[in-house]
């Protein structure tokens, strides 16, 4: 506001007198002691306490349900909407049509009782500090002319909106000056004031005492903090039309205006151009008769000065004009566009959303599937009609169907219940997790000729006049299992609003008890053990009821989320994000030029936070915060962000995130360059050690391992009657991060119209840690009971994962494991395959990219033929299965088929025109059982001339065979180097061309070492040669005469030996006596010191074995039983335990390494196993 400071006539002739003959002064008008100056804008409730401005840029600048009108005898006592619907914000205005002589516009609505009113967009969530922002403005055009003692109201309340509530009332003088204050209200220049279709500006201090006289302010003074504000621009005929650009709530702000040598009375004006407003006087006398001459100019003496509060200019640049009797002068003021802004993330939304991370399918209603995959039919959309779900969500009508005796709705849109059964549930610990409720609802409700948002019984009917309510109230709805069929956990009431689409966000395990009459906020119903952060038993309804009114009421839902606290990802970073803008209260805000910085704090108290950045460009919108980084450190628990916005006007206003930031570990603090390369061992920068394609200057560059390759595939996959796992171990000194893809098949036989949307989940995983993906566990693994083919794609994000693929079958009677392929190829080879009455093969192929593949499969036959079939892949990104045994000669087909490799055993090369992953399984049936035993085994993408394979074992027990093919054209010799551990033993045989060789290893082994191999078992391993490159695998059975096996496993041999190796799977004991071997071979001519990790899952740490020999040219098994470090190491583990496997040779002499997993399945003694090579990572 305005402090005069005028020199004093008597003194200033004194000075004439003193100084004899002084110049006439010069003719001038200052700002701040200067010709121009730049300010910052006045600090704004609006722009800082919500981040948006009330510049009406969209619908929610207001509240369109509570901009009531007076109390009318045509409404009998009760108010109503103010303005026909709706009014139209578009462009930076407001623009509405009244309904009523007397409207008002809510700007910021306190609640209603009994409502959960801090979870909206109301003053119990914004409140407003009644001691800092003290000064409002606004401007205002009506069609209107104000008449001149015309009233306009600001009305203001400590509260939710009630007959207790304190409220103040202040009336303001339409136009002209109010000689009761000696204020002006009105800031417009004299001239414009009052006229109809005329933009005012009026500015009032909220505090001022001479507004807060008798006969124009009643009730509670402006103070502490305030929930409810609603303007009212006048009072005019009925149909008027009335735009607001913009209002403002800000603190004192002021410059200094000072002029002198302009003669008589100055009057000052201010311009941008658009805006026209008059600095006026606060010095004249209230009351005064007569009134003071400049009462009827707002003129000031001259050569004086005043302090000038310009909170009420909106940003851009000013012309101050001082027009006095004898001259003109002006000036220039630049308001600085002072950054308002929200912190996006970390926010009370939270992170992970659980229906995207155990469903694989979000909540955004634009599938039906959001709401019928876990629900009853009949009861997914209760009370709801005229549904569709669109881009924008679910699009349906509320209404009252009546059923069992309720008049008004009860519209349910339900995600899960149990009216079925329960098919989805929450546990009481992903219920903790996931416990951030958001979601966006748009109402159109049919609005009938007289609304009472404040009935006695709120949005459903005026008892007292018999009439419908038009709302509601909505409410978040569950029940746990311990409940079946009774009570629900029941929120207190949302609000129905009309007037735009608005968010909501609910923190369910903020409440721990209810009350019946919602006095405090939070629940109206809690049954015992369905208190949402302590839960009794599993969550198995869930539910949002849309309204309790009357009217059908149509309604948009979207954006459904169940969310986790934010989080950093697994190498310990997080991305704090803020929207930022200048506050300009135009149509087009520009972006700000601010610079940010970031703090950390373990509560809200400011004084404690902790630096992490400054100097950030506003406009950067986003900043990567490495919580190693940080000084100090970061240890784990609950955190806030602090971001603070300064500019160069200075400007300076920060808040707190709205939701925490949940940190459960620490993290590794990122390398240097020569850390990075010093962990490794690398130096050559651009070249590529793990091959994937990425060089290892971008492998630094990502923090990811230049010795794994970044992304992974496993084309087979299944669930229904196979039981799937996938093992992801980190086998690195160093935190990993591993993004996991799941792709779901079609089940188009079952009616399936489309595949589910992929899931997609980013897994932390510790140094020398393990992780285990239960696939059948996740929602879509199956469709109506029925499993579902599944591929797993796998990048490491962060560090580097080994990842293999378990499939267990039947009741766990059998089992095969496989590990990832690298990248996918366009050529592919398998040593294995049989197709007769005892064995089942099956060829896997996916493709993952834009365009379906066309391949030819070539099968190799013992005898040199080869069987090629061409096919194409039905879609792409899409699955092929070739099942061998039923493949039919070109151009024959059903009850004609003629099953080209009926009987035969072959060797298989695939050739494709777009890049594709391939894998084989086959299964055998035995006692009865369909699939009594069986393996799998990824293909290789090249023949080689060397190849080895660390396990095998020969006796009564164990039938192991090598499978030698030979694709090339020319016949070759294969050179088999058996080695046991009484040392090696050499034999070779021919490979006709274009076909497969079948070795009985015990046999073999038998004549060339002169021991009887079939009586005695011999553990072996082998290193087999040739001068044309050929491709070998390794199959071994146990338990059984030939084909009457207990069960197998299988694995491609490897080409290179190393020093260091992982494997992702392994287990130990629990109930189905799980036994693991580590297979060391040593086909060296010196001898191998040998060290092995057991990498452990939950942050358990890692079990190191002491050092032990692996003779020169042996085999070697470290198992639970092997005495020595084996023994010792094994020994650790918990029973049952899952875990991955590191081996290193300390002495760096080449070793070769496979590990073979057994169980008692199906009721017997080793009844399953699998077995896969390792993963070189040196």
């Amino acid at each position: 506001m305005c402090f005069l400071s005028r020199f004093s006539y008597s003194a200033a002739g004194l000075a004439v007198a003193l100084l004899g003959a002084v110049p006439v002064s010069a003719q001038e008008l200052r700002v701040n002691g200067a010709a121009s100056a730049t300010v910052a804008a006045a600090p704004d409730y609006a722009a800082e306490t919500k981040g948006d401005p009330w510049d009406f840029d969209k619908p929610s600048d207001y509240s369109y349900t509570y901009s009531l009108g007076e109390d009318t005898p045509q409404d009998q006592g009760n108010e109503f909407t103010a303005w026909e619907p709706y009014p139209l914000v578009q462009g930076g205005l407001f623009s509405g049509v009244t309904r009523e002589a007397t409207p008002s516009i809510q700007m910021l609505f306190g609640g209603v009782p009994g409502a959960m009113n801090a979870r909206q967009d109301t003053g119990l969530h914004y409140p407003i500090d009644a001691g800092h922002y003290v000064t409002l403005s606004f401007r205002v055009k009506r069609s209107w002319a104000a008449g001149n003692t015309e009233i306009l109201k600001v009305v203001w309340e400590k509260g939710a909106r009630a007959a207790a509530t304190p409220t103040g009332v202040l009336l303001l003088l339409g136009k002209g000056f109010d000689n009761d204050t000696a204020r002006w209200i009105n800031q417009t220049p004299i001239a414009r004031q009052g006229a109809a279709n005329e933009w005012q500006v009026y500015r009032v201090r909220l505090t001022d005492p001479r507004v807060l006289i008798g006969n124009r302010f009643a009730g509670t003074p402006w103070s502490s903090q305030v929930m409810g504000l609603s303007l009212t621009p006048g009072t005019g005929p009925v149909g008027s039309t009335v735009q607001m650009d913009w209002v403002r709530l800000t603190a004192a702000r002021t410059v200094a205006l000072s002029w002198q040598g302009l003669g008589g009375d100055v009057v000052l004006t201010a311009t941008d151009g658009s805006q026209h407003v008059q600095v006026y006087p606060e010095d004249l006398t209230p009351l005064a008769q007569p009134q003071s001459p400049r009462a009827a100019t707002g003129g000031f003496p001259d050569n004086s000065s005043v302090s000038w509060d310009y909170g009420h200019l909106t940003p851009g640049t000013w012309t101050i004009t001082a027009q006095g009797a004898s001259a003109q002068r002006s000036a220039t003021l630049v308001v600085d566009a002072s950054p308002t802004f929200t912190v996006l993330n970390p926010d009370d939304t939270g992170g992970e959303d659980m229906a995207t991370a155990l469903i694989g399918d979000p909540w955004d209603l634009t599938n039906r599937e959001d709401v019928f995959r876990f629900t009853s039919p009949t009861s997914a959309l209760y009370d709801v009609k005229n549904a569709s779900f669109t881009p924008q969500g679910l699009k349906a009508t509320a209404y009252a169907s009546r059923q069992n005796g309720i008049t008004q709705s009860d519209s349910q849109v339900r995600f899960f219940d149990d009216d079925l059964g329960a098919r989805f549930s929450l546990t009481p610990e992903q219920a903790r997790r996931y416990h951030r409720l958001s979601f966006t609802i748009d109402y159109d409700i049919p609005l009938p000729g007289t609304f009472d948002p404040l009935a006695p019984q709120p949005f459903l009917t005026d008892v007292q006049n018999g009439r419908p309510g038009v709302g509601g109230m909505m409410r978040v709805i569950w029940r746990t299992a311990a409940h079946r069929g009774g009570t629900f956990a029941e929120s207190c009431g949302l609000v129905v609003q009309d007037g735009g689409p608005r968010s909501y966000t609910i923190d369910l395990s903020s409440y721990a008890s209810a009350d019946v009459g919602c006095g405090p906020e939070g629940l109206q119903f809690l049954p015992a053990g369905s208190a949402w952060g302590n839960l009794g038993s599993n969550l198995t309804n869930f539910r949002l009821d849309i309204t309790e009114g009357t009217l059908d009421t149509p309604f948009t839902l979207s954006g459904v989320t169940l969310a986790a606290d934010d989080e950093p990802d697994g190498a310990g970073q997080f991305v704090v994000q803020w929207a930022a803008q200048d506050a300009r209260y135009t149509a087009n805000p520009t972006t700000a030029d601010a610079s940010v910085a970031i703090y950390v704090d373990d509560d809200r108290d400011a004084g404690t936070k902790r630096l992490v950045a400054s100097g950030l460009a506003a406009s950067a919108g986003a900043y990567v915060w490495d919580l190693a980084a940080t000084p100090g450190g970061i240890a784990p628990g609950t955190y806030w962000v602090y971001v603070e916005m300064s500019d160069a006007a200075g400007y300076s206003f920060g808040k707190y995130s709205t939701g925490p930031l949940q940190v459960t570990r620490t993290y590794d603090a990122p390398m240097t360059l020569s850390q990075w390369q010093g962990f490794y061992n690398v130096s050559a920068m651009a070249d590529d050690d793990d091959g994937d394609g990425v060089s290892n200057q971008q492998e630094f560059e990502r923090g990811t391992s230049p010795l794994i390759a970044n992304r992974l595939e496993l084309a087979e996959g299944s669930t229904g009657f196979f039981t799937e796992r996938v093992a992801l171990a980190n086998p690195e000194n160093r935190a990993a991060i591993a993004r996991v893809v799941v792709l779901f098949g079609q089940r188009g036989d079952l009616g399936e119209t489309s595949p589910p949307p992929p899931l997609t989940q980013d897994i932390p995983i510790g140094p020398y840690g393990r992780y285990t993906l239960n696939v059948n566990a996740l929602a879509n693994a199956s469709y109506n009971g029925q499993g579902r083919a599944v591929s797993v794609v796998i990048e490491a994000l962060r560090g580097g994962v080994v990842a293999e693929r378990t499939m267990s079958f039947g009741d766990g009677w059998g089992g095969h494991t496989g590990k990832a392929l690298t990248a996918p190829a366009r050529q592919w080879f398998l040593a294995e395959g049989a197709a007769n009455a005892f064995f089942q093969t099956f060829i896997l192929m996916t493709a993952t990219g834009a365009v379906a593949p066309k391949v030819t499969v070539d099968f190799l036959l013992e005898d040199g033929q080869v069987v090629s079939v061409p096919y194409d892949f039905p879609s792409a990104p899409g699955r092929l299965t070739l099942w061998a045994n039923e493949l039919c000669a070109p151009g024959t087909g059903g009850g004609a088929c003629q099953r080209v490799l009926a009987g035969k055993a072959f060797s298989t090369r695939i050739t494709a025109d777009q890049p594709i992953t391939v894998e084989r399984a086959m299964y055998f049936n035995r006692g009865g059982r369909t699939f009594e035993g069986g393996h799998a085994s990824a293909a290789v993408t090249a023949p080689a001339t060397r190849w080895f394979v660390a396990e095998g074992a020969t006796g009564p027990s164990f039938d192991t065979y090598l499978l030698i093919a030979n694709p090339g054209s020319d016949d070759t010799v294969a050179t088999v180097r058996y080695l046991t551990p009484e040392g090696p033993y050499t034999t070779s045989y021919p490979v006709r061309a274009n076909s497969r060789l079948t070795l009985f290893v015990d046999a073999e082994l038998g004549t060339a070492s002169g021991r009887d191999a079939l009586g005695t078992q011999i553990d072996v391993s082998a290193e087999i040669s040739a001068p044309s490159p050929i491709v070998v695998e390794r199959a071994m059975y146990w338990f059984g005469s030939f084909q009457n096996w207990t069960d197998a496993h299988n694995s491609a041999g490897v080409t290179t030996t190393g020093t260091n190796w992982a494997l992702a799977e392994g287990q130990n004991g629990g109930a189905l006596g799980y036994k693991t071997f580590v297979l060391i071979a040593n086909p060296s001519e010196a001898a191998a010191t040998v060290r092995v990790r057991l990498l452990r899952e939950g942050g358990r740490t890692v079990i190191t074995s002491g050092d032990f020999q692996v003779a020169a040219g042996s085999r070697f098994t470290c198992y639970a039983d092997q005495p020595g470090p084996c023994q010792q190491a094994f020994a650790q583990l918990q029973d049952g335990e899952m875990f991955g496997i590191q081996v290193e040779s300390v002495n760096q002499v080449p070793i070769v390494i496979e590990r073979a997993l057994y169980w008692n399945g199906g009721g017997e003694l080793f009844g399953a196993g699998t077995n896969e090579t390792g993963i070189r990572i040196r």
